[in-house]
């Protein structure tokens, strides 16, 4: 699947999301 000229702004969003949660259970709560 070809990826899109343009990713939804929800994807970014979730992108981000999902890496400041997994970097803060690791960095935050250590």
């Amino acid at each position: 699947v070809p990826a899109p000229r343009r990713p939804h702004p929800g994807a970014r969003t979730v992108g981000l999301v999902t890496y400041f949660a997994a970097s803060g259970s690791q960095g935050g709560k250590s």
